[in-house]
């Protein structure tokens, strides 16, 4: 929800947010009304990128997103936190 509300609070870079939870998907992030959908939905779309934000979960949606559809790119964005950190 936070990361929505930083980078893209108008719904103009995201396409939806995903969850396996059914509790949460059909609903949407409060203050940017992202959609949350299950990780099926990512085949109805021209989605080519999935962000990663919690690395324990990488490789887990890595495979599913690879088994649904294989020209999604997922990218662990902690991984990549490091490349543009200040010191």
């Amino acid at each position: 929800m936070t990361f929505a509300q930083l980078i893209d609070p108008g719904r103009e870079l995201i396409a939806r947010v995903v969850d396996v939870n059914p509790m949460k998907q059909g609903r949407y992030l409060p203050g940017t009304g992202h959609e949350i959908c299950g990780p099926e939905r990512l085949t109805e779309s021209e989605t080519h990128t999935a962000l990663v934000l919690n690395p324990n979960y990488f490789s887990e949606i890595s495979a599913t997103v690879k088994e649904l559809r294989g020209a999604i790119t997922p990218i662990d964005v902690m991984a990549h936190l490091g490349e543009y950190a200040c010191n």
